[in-house]
């Protein structure tokens, strides 16, 4: 079915939910965008994410094979450009690890967690971008608390092999 993942095992979702802020571990994920049965494009990712207040993304990367994501609590569509959230989190669930915001640097006042770009794509702050129209994406930590970008996503620019995007539902 469409809403099964195509990334995430049972388990994997296991993982990922204690990490949630509390009102979004109990409700339903939905899958809303399957790069694998979804048109691609900048245009379907952002139809799929308008209107939704918290959305898990998650990647699939090649060569070497990792997978990735991140919470975003906000609505991504109503931004273009940088924007703040003070719940956002990166995730490995090759290394079972959450990666919170870099406190000492102040940056859940910065603005710069999320950003959006109708043109190019997404991303968590400057961390972790996708250009979905390439399936390409950059990673550097900068904002968020994780060692390496080959930790995360094998290098600091990776190629996209899978998107998948939840959203949560009552």
């Amino acid at each position: 079915s469409r809403h099964e993942s195509t990334i995430l095992t049972p388990e994997d979702f296991a993982l990922i939910r204690p990490w949630l802020p509390v009102e979004f571990q109990q409700l339903k994920i939905k899958c809303i965008y399957n790069s694998a049965i979804d048109i691609s494009g900048i245009d379907r990712v952002e139809c799929s994410l308008k209107g939704h207040n918290g959305t898990i993304v998650v990647w699939r990367s090649r060569y070497p094979e990792k997978v990735f994501g991140g919470f975003m609590d906000v609505d991504w569509t109503k931004y273009h450009g940088y924007f703040n959230s003070t719940r956002a989190f990166l995730f490995s669930v090759t290394n079972k690890e959450k990666y919170e915001m870099k406190d000492k640097y102040g940056i859940k006042e910065d603005g710069d967690v999320g950003w959006f770009d109708k043109t190019y794509g997404l991303g968590f702050g400057k961390d972790l971008t996708m250009n979905v129209n390439k399936f390409f994406g950059y990673c550097d930590p900068c904002y968020y608390d994780f060692e390496s970008a080959s930790k995360l996503t094998g290098g600091s620019e990776w190629s996209c092999e899978r998107m998948e995007i939840y959203a949560f539902v009552r």
